[in-house]
């Protein structure tokens, strides 16, 4: 899946490749600078119907000279669209330092497209 999440105002926030497994695990590929983001993220997902949901996706953060700044945990919620080929709903980031203290939660849309058959 490739997934786009946007501020409410519109803004580009974080773009990823996803990796949906049948065991209900994903890993998260993000577009994001290799030098302040460990990859994948990695976390579980549950589906009820045709609304899917991310859990607890969990990243390690680093900074430009590659020390450890905390973590990020990502939550997706999303309904079936289009025969099951997009998705779309919302996302909640949490950003938390190396002692586990919650620094900046951004949430808003996200929409995925799914890739390949």
């Amino acid at each position: 899946w490739h997934t786009v999440n946007t501020l409410p105002d519109g803004t580009f926030f974080l773009e990823a490749y996803t990796t949906w497994h049948g065991d209900g695990t994903f890993e998260e590929a993000a577009n994001r600078d290799p030098r302040t983001a460990d990859a994948p993220a990695m976390g579980v997902w549950t589906q009820s119907r045709k609304v899917v949901t991310l859990s607890l996706a969990v990243a390690w953060l680093y900074d430009a000279n590659g020390n450890f700044t905390g973590t990020l945990r990502l939550t997706e919620a999303y309904t079936l669209k289009d025969h099951g080929n997009k998705l779309v709903g919302t996302f909640d980031a949490k950003f938390y330092d190396t002692n586990g203290n919650l620094l900046q939660e951004v949430a808003g849309p996200s929409k995925a497209d799914r890739l390949g058959g």
